[in-house]
């Protein structure tokens, strides 16, 4: 009856079993796997079009960058000194309006030229030898030919530096 069962596939489960031990979920994975490698996938990145389309849209976006970052504006009442990183500190001052300069290379520091008010007070002694404390407004703005020498010695906060010692001296 054994013979029987095997010679007609009878129990499939129990002849593979005595073949080699493996099951049908095996078989099933194995010809799954070689499915899987007989396969064939499409080569390359979908031809010349998809590449060109592909490389105006990285230039397109490059030029942007760079068209963006190579232009920037003096406003109304303000001027610029702009800094080389190669040749160091321009001479002169750029005026108002849109400029060109080169991203990376050249940075412009914006100056307000417009009187701005600073508020100080100074406590100084009076002829009878009391102390009086005086309040004073100054409005101040730099001298546009000098400006590239202020930025140079004194930086951006050239009024935090320089207007309380003028004040205090003045006051006395």
């Amino acid at each position: 009856a054994r013979e029987r069962e095997g010679a007609s596939g009878g129990d499939e489960r129990r002849g593979r079993r005595r073949r080699g031990g493996r099951g049908a979920m095996a078989d099933k994975a194995k010809e799954t796997m070689e499915r899987m490698r007989n396969v064939k996938m499409p080569q390359g990145g979908g031809g010349p079009a998809a590449r060109g389309a592909l490389a105006l849209l990285v230039g397109g976006a490059g030029l942007a960058f760079l068209g963006y970052h190579s232009l920037y504006n003096v406003e109304a009442g303000h001027r610029a000194v702009v800094f080389n990183r190669i040749t160091g500190l321009k001479v002169g001052s750029v005026g108002e309006g849109i400029h060109f300069r080169l991203p990376w290379f050249e940075y412009p520091t914006i100056y307000d030229m417009r009187a701005r008010p600073r508020n100080t007070t100074s406590l100084t002694g009076s002829r009878d030898l009391q102390m009086v404390n005086i309040g004073i407004r100054v409005l101040h703005r730099p001298d546009v030919h000098e400006l590239t020498t202020i930025h140079r010695r004194l930086g951006t906060d050239y009024d935090e530096r320089v207007l309380p010692s003028i004040v205090n001296e003045v006051c006395k």
